[in-house]
């Protein structure tokens, strides 16, 4: 793709007055954070569309009625969707050389990750339960490489 000198001068500009987290990788490695994500999020989708009753586990949900199940199950493939969607346009952004999209993406997904978060703190025992600390690392590995590949 040719970029005309305005867009090339928006990039440079935009790139300078934005540091970091960018200066502290390497693009292919921005690269390659944002393509494990990407992967990360399918494997998540696939696991929530394949396994309702377990990716609800560990989200602290465990529903304790017939009908309670039922729902969940439909919730469940409500998220697998969503995760196994968005994953995909992630990877195409990462295999098409399309850094700051899939970074604008990603960082919009942080959104995702935060309502996953409070969701989950219903389930669990609150927002200082052990079980929320994965989730607490995923929100913020999802802003940093996000907004790491939207400055490449």
């Amino acid at each position: 793709m040719q970029l005309n000198k305005h867009e090339r001068t928006c990039r440079t500009d935009c790139r300078a007055n934005m540091v970091f987290p960018n200066s502290l990788l390497s693009p292919s490695a921005w690269h390659n954070l944002g393509l494990g994500l990407a992967g990360l999020n399918l494997s998540l989708g696939i696991f929530a569309l394949s396994s309702p009753a377990g990716a609800s586990k560990t989200m602290g949900i465990q529903p304790s009625t017939p009908e309670g199940n039922k729902i969940n199950a439909k919730s469940m493939m409500f998220l697998g969707i969503r995760d196994a969607a968005a994953a995909g346009t992630m990877l195409w952004f990462g295999l098409n050389g399309k850094g700051p999209e899939m970074g604008a993406l990603i960082t919009s997904w942080t959104l995702v990750c935060v309502v996953d978060v409070w969701i989950a703190s219903k389930g669990f025992s609150g927002w200082t339960d052990s079980g929320m600390i994965p989730l607490y690392i995923g929100s913020l590995v999802t802003v940093f490489t996000g907004l790491g590949l939207l400055q490449s």
